[in-house]
């Protein structure tokens, strides 16, 4: 799941705008899926699972949050493979199986934003084409206008371009939403319980895996930077879990 700074900033709207229980559902997709597909250990393949999203909401030039966010998202294995590669003990693999099942060049987010594998949702990806579809729907089905689209582009001053984005967070939260109220309601007591008991042992290995090429890439071989930036990220992604 990424965005740009204009989707985000009307995520955050939604969070303040839907029900209170919504603010906790950001990482539901990932972290169903992920139960679904593990072992014993969920919470850990859970916690792994939202990972990826920890730098989607950090916007600082200073710690080039796109660069450390394009990394676990990557298309290809030397990105978001690090983490895996790094883990060693079998709590670590189990952390990691989490996290690289949310990749986009065969992960959730492949079926998310490239194909959804199914007639119908193959260009785009699943949560790409619902946000089209929105952008085509009428506020008031009685009326064929405004659409939603027109009301992004004209109500927030979002151009063409921005509209779509804004659309992919509303669906996103949407079905995070559905999974909550239909699906699995005690998903988000899971979350919030592998935010307390994963982060602590999760952070070493997300250190291990990115902090070298995250400070040579972005603070000019300063590790200690690298690694500070890094935990600190985990530290703020519990808080919002819990």
């Amino acid at each position: 799941m990424k965005k740009s700074v204009t989707a985000v900033s009307l995520a955050c709207l939604l969070s303040f705008l839907l029900p209170g229980a919504a603010h906790a559902w950001n990482q539901a997709t990932h972290a169903y899926i992920a139960e679904r597909l593990a072992g014993p250990q969920k919470l850990k393949e859970m916690w792994g699972s939202t990972a990826p999203d920890f730098f989607n909401y950090i916007f600082d030039p200073k710690v080039s949050s796109g660069w450390v966010s394009d990394q676990p998202h990557g298309t290809t294995g030397e990105t978001f493979m690090k983490l895996w590669n790094a883990a060693s003990k079998a709590r670590e693999k189990t952390l990691a199986y989490g996290f690289v099942s949310h990749n986009q060049q065969w992960g959730n987010d492949y079926v998310a934003h490239v194909s959804g594998l199914r007639p119908g949702y193959e260009s785009g990806g699943y949560i790409i084409i619902k946000a089209r579809q929105l952008l085509d729907t009428p506020i008031d089905p009685s009326y064929p206008n405004p659409t939603f689209g027109e009301v992004f582009t004209g109500s927030f001053g979002a151009g063409q371009e921005a509209a779509l984005p804004i659309a992919h967070v509303i669906a996103e939260y949407a079905i995070d939403i559905r999974l909550a109220q239909e699906a699995h309601p005690l998903l988000g007591r899971k979350l919030a319980a592998a935010a307390r008991s994963e982060a602590k042992r999760f952070t070493p290995l997300l250190v291990k895996a990115y902090a070298a090429d995250y400070a040579a890439y972005c603070f000019n071989g300063d590790l200690a930077t690298a690694t500070t930036e890094l935990t600190a990220a985990v530290y703020s992604h519990r808080r919002d879990m819990i």
